[in-house]
This record gives C-alpha cells, structure tokens and sequence, in this order.
C-alpha cells in the first residue's frame, strides 16, 4: 500500500512539472511567434506537443508557425488537428482553407469551407473565404456568388465589394465593377487602387 501511495505522488508530481513545462514553452512560443520568429516558436509549440498533445489551440499556433514558414502541407496536419479538437473553430477553417490552397489543392479548400458553414452557417467571413479561394483559381462567376452571400449577411465587409468588383473586372463588366468599386469608401486603401480610381472616374 504504502509503495504504491509513493508511486501515486510521484506521478502527481512528473505530472505537474510536465503542466508546468508545457505552459511555459507555450508562452514563450507565442512570444517569438508575435516576434515573427516562427521558426523557434514552432520548436517549442512542438515540443508542448509533446508534453501536452490536447493543450488549447498548441496545433493552432503551431500551424500558424508552419504556415508562415510557407510548409503549407504541415500546417494543413496541425489545422486538422486543432479542428479534431475544436471543431466550432470558423478561423481555423478559413486557415485550413487557405493552406490547402496555398498548396494548390482548391477542391479540399472548398470542402473544408463548406463544412465550416455546416458548423457556421451565417459567417460571412467563411463565405469570403470560400470567394476568396475561387477568385485565386479565376473561378470568378463562382467568387462573385460567394461575395453576395458575404454582402447579404454583412453589407458593411468592404473586402466582399472590392473582390467582388475585380471579378466583374475580369469578367469585362466595368459597369458592375464600378457599382462594386463606389461601395468603398477609400478606394486609395485597397490594393491595386490605380484600376478603381480609373475604372470609376471613367465617363
């Protein structure tokens, strides 16, 4: 009896070092990681891993650490894994999609979207993501049907009129683009601004 109480509060006490431990490489991954050292972050947020496997959103930081180190299949795993345990998580839906597609693997970013509407049905950034994914595949009738549903639930998401006036763009719709184009409100803000002030001042 006695012996096997000694075995109990040793255990309790490796167990708690390892907590201990774990929190502690947790803590200073996050900080590298906010630092833009991803490379060492992703060193300890494995070896949290490895300590605590089901600690809170360790796979989600160390795919973000992945991601920015552009190994885009890695982080794919850790997302998975981090929507294993959490799988309400819009944000990491919209990561997962967006290493599939960095990856060049559209179709899984569009299956993994659409199973975050399953869970999220009225998110309007999932569907920005889902048009996001088209648009970067020049899907744009596709893109521009996922920007209404974006504009149908928030009229106010900027980004859904920006994209969705480049896909009318592309498509050779000025007239549409620029009826996207004036919903912004300083089109000097967005990326490729030259096309909008030139598209929308045109007579």
């Amino acid at each position: 009896m006695r012996s096997v109480l000694c075995f109990c509060l040793f255990f309790s006490s490796v167990f708690k070092i390892t907590a201990q431990d774990a929190a502690v490489f947790f803590e200073k991954g996050k900080q590298q990681y906010e630092t833009g050292d991803y490379k060492n972050a992703l060193v300890n947020f494995q070896y949290v891993i490895e300590l605590q496997p089901q600690l809170e959103k360790i796979n989600y930081y160390a795919g973000l650490s992945e991601f920015n180190l552009q190994d885009y299949k890695q982080a794919i795993v850790y997302f998975k894994l981090e929507l294993a345990l959490n799988p309400a998580k819009a944000d990491v839906y919209i990561l997962l999609a967006r290493a599939e597609d960095k990856s060049g693997d559209m179709a899984a970013a569009i299956s993994d979207l659409e199973q975050g509407l399953k869970v999220d049905a009225d998110n309007p950034k999932l569907y920005l993501e889902k048009g996001n994914v088209y648009f970067n595949n020049k899907k744009y009738k596709e893109a521009i049907r996922c920007y209404n549903e974006v504009l149908r639930l928030n009229p106010k998401l900027e980004q859904a009129y920006y994209k969705k006036g480049f896909c009318n763009y592309y498509l050779g719709d000025t007239i549409a683009a620029r009826k996207s184009w004036s919903k912004l409100e300083d089109p000097d803000d967005y990326e490729n601004y030259e096309v909008i002030n030139k598209v929308c001042t045109k007579n």
